[in-house]
């Protein structure tokens, strides 16, 4: 290994033990908290196990050594869902998008029908069925229903026949997708337990640096999928291109109103999580504005001003985006990390040509112009 892969391997270290410290304050939260808070953050914990697999698969230590889940490898799921941390803006074509995400949520309604009797499904005929949940805090949208689906597309698509009853949803899907997220937390603690003990690393259990309060979370049910109840977004484009929208906002927030509470701002880890729903948020307006979708001038404006401002923050050639995705480190020089305890700072100061400050700060500016814009095209 030469020595730009120790260094990415250093800091990749460092954000696995800071997800270990912010799983063990999860789980210090009261039990009615924990699944809240803890849903939004599995394709970021499958980042990090992604990155595992490529330092670690080698010296025999790696994903392939956790047991299948409902005949899925456990590596599959983890690049699956490493890949759900863009929300499905890499798929460029809005067509595309919402595809999948009709799939989705015809999917959604499938299970939320389950073991319904012939009363039951007269009922929904006459009065409809709320199908997409959302969660917020202190009134913020912070994750939905669908949203959560995509980061669980294997575990769900691959035994959508299977599914049959609400006791197999109950008693395997459910059950699947806690075992894939604890399969996750354990090979993060115990790939990072000997960079722990050679770097002297101490913290306890019931270590709590949170100020989220139970009281300010809340769940609220829509009618998305039925057109002539649908009660949330907009008429002004397709619905999955507003769940698309929304999708991002949802994550923004939980990065922003969440998670924020339980890393803190300067944390490393917590910065690259908060880059990369940036710049998915910003791929999917990009999608939205290449699809030549009719806006009104205004908004067309501020959509063109949002992807102008992200392609002066993370020029084309400078590989500050592809290092944010991946932790393996491209593109520069190893005399630069002369001190490894800041190696992401390093490595955004290097090709932004910002200071670590200034260049959170642009980026904190561009996200509220971002939730404010989406919340407009979307009416939520």
């Amino acid at each position: 290994m030469d020595k730009l892969d120790q260094i990415s391997l250093t800091e990749l270290m460092i954000e696995a033990i800071e997800a270990k410290k912010l799983l063990y304050r999860v789980l210090t939260c009261p039990k009615d908290m924990q699944a809240l808070i803890s849903m939004p953050l599995v394709p970021y914990l499958s980042l990090i196990c992604d990155g595992l697999d490529s330092f670690l698969g080698s010296s025999g230590s790696s994903s392939k050594e956790f047991e299948d889940i409902l005949g899925v490898p456990f590596t599959k799921l983890i690049r699956n869902s490493r890949s759900s941390v863009k929300l499905l803006s890499d798929k460029k074509k809005l067509a595309k998008i919402n595809k999948i995400l009709k799939n989705f949520s015809d999917q959604n309604n499938e299970l939320l029908r389950l073991g319904y009797g012939e009363i039951q499904l007269d009922f929904i005929e006459l009065f409809g069925q709320a199908d997409l949940g959302v969660f917020s805090y202190l009134e913020n949208p912070y994750a939905n229903t669908l949203q959560i689906s995509i980061f669980y597309t294997d575990i769900l698509v691959h035994n959508i026949d299977y599914i049959k009853s609400k006791e197999k949803m109950d008693n395997h899907i459910k059950n699947a997708m806690i075992h894939f997220s604890s399969s996750l937390a354990r090979y993060i603690s115990s790939a990072s337990q000997p960079f722990e003990e050679k770097w002297g690393v101490q913290f306890e259990k019931d270590e709590v640096n949170s100020d989220l309060n139970i009281d300010y979370f809340s769940a609220t049910d829509y009618f998305y999928s039925d057109e002539n109840r649908r009660n949330v977004f907009t008429d002004r484009m397709d619905k999955e291109i507003q769940l698309h929208l929304f999708n991002s906002l949802c994550q923004l927030n939980y990065i922003g109103h969440v998670l924020v509470r339980l890393l803190g701002p300067s944390n490393a880890l917590f910065v690259r999580i908060k880059l990369i729903t940036y710049l998915s948020a910003v791929m999917s307006l990009e999608n939205l504005y290449s699809s030549n979708i009719m806006l009104e001038d205004p908004l067309e404006k501020r959509v063109n001003e949002i992807i102008k401002n992200k392609e002066m923050l993370f020029e084309k050639e400078s590989y500050l985006r592809n290092n944010i995705f991946h932790y393996k480190i491209v593109g520069l020089d190893e005399s630069l990390f002369d001190n490894t305890a800041n190696i992401l700072a390093t490595i955004i100061e290097a090709k932004s040509n910002y200071t670590i400050d200034n260049f959170i700060s642009e980026i904190d500016c561009e996200i509220d112009i971002i939730t404010q814009l989406i919340s407009e095209l979307i009416g939520y």
